[in-house]
């Protein structure tokens, strides 16, 4: 059962990005007498939003939530391989493919008391909307720094990464912007507005960085001590201890 149509688009930024290479249907009965399903395609990991989603069933029991997971570039090109048959809700960080949804007419318009109280900037034609915001950073675990300072600066972070080149070769972890939309949107902002972004990446390239699929499975790997695992990039730690930074 269609609940909007053809889709409603959502920015999410605060939730974990997903590591699936392939879709991965939740199917989550009503709490209830189920009245109608909700089609959520997302690219946020299930194990992130599961209290979210399961808020929402507790206001709404009888709704039935099927929460297909993708990767963000995989859920862009799935939603265009299977138009017209879309899901009622489309949830990605990749800001730029959910706009160029928009702007290619996918979306429909949707208005109600809540999407009103929502501020001006989080809400645009009624058709997409922001429900997070933070900053992207790097993840350092700070066991690594020899009782340094964490680096305050990209600068301070790139002079880091040249004294202790030996340590972090193979230790910095960043998005494979190939295969993650995310990455790639993060990535090309930072080169439009940072000039220190070259310096960072030819670096990062002299140490091997190692590319990941989601920030989930970079933490993952922070913990494990393998990599420094941020949600755009980061520098190598091997203890326990991250630290997040924004440059």
């Amino acid at each position: 059962m269609k609940l909007i149509g053809p889709a409603l688009l959502c920015l999410l930024t605060t939730f974990v990005s997903c590591s699936v290479d392939a879709e991965v249907l939740h199917d989550l009965p009503a709490a209830g007498q189920e009245t109608a399903v909700l089609e959520v395609h997302a690219g946020a990991d299930f194990a992130a939003i599961k209290p979210v989603l399961a808020a929402f069933q507790r206001r709404y029991p009888g709704i039935r939530l099927r929460y297909h997971e993708f990767g963000t570039l995989e859920l862009y090109h799935a939603f265009l391989e299977r138009y017209p048959q879309t899901p009622d809700l489309v949830m990605s960080s990749a800001m730029d493919l959910q706009v160029k949804l928009v702007n290619d007419g996918y979306a429909h318009p949707y208005r109600s008391a809540e999407t009103d109280r929502l501020p001006e900037w989080a809400r645009w034609r009624d058709e997409i909307f922001g429900i997070t915001y933070e900053p992207a950073v790097f993840v350092l675990n700070t066991g690594f720094l020899d009782n340094e300072s964490v680096p305050a600066s990209r600068a301070e972070l790139i002079d880091l990464i040249r004294r202790k080149g030996d340590q972090v070769r193979g230790r910095i972890g960043t998005f494979d912007i190939e295969r993650v939309g995310i990455g790639y949107l993060v990535w090309s902002h930072d080169n439009q507005r940072t000039a220190s972004n070259g310096r960072l990446l030819e670096l990062f390239a002299t140490q091997e960085a190692r590319l990941f699929t989601s920030s989930a499975a970079m933490l993952r790997a922070l913990v494990r001590g393998i990599s420094s695992s941020p949600t755009t990039c980061s520098a190598p730690m091997h203890t326990p201890g991250p630290s997040a930074t924004r440059y």
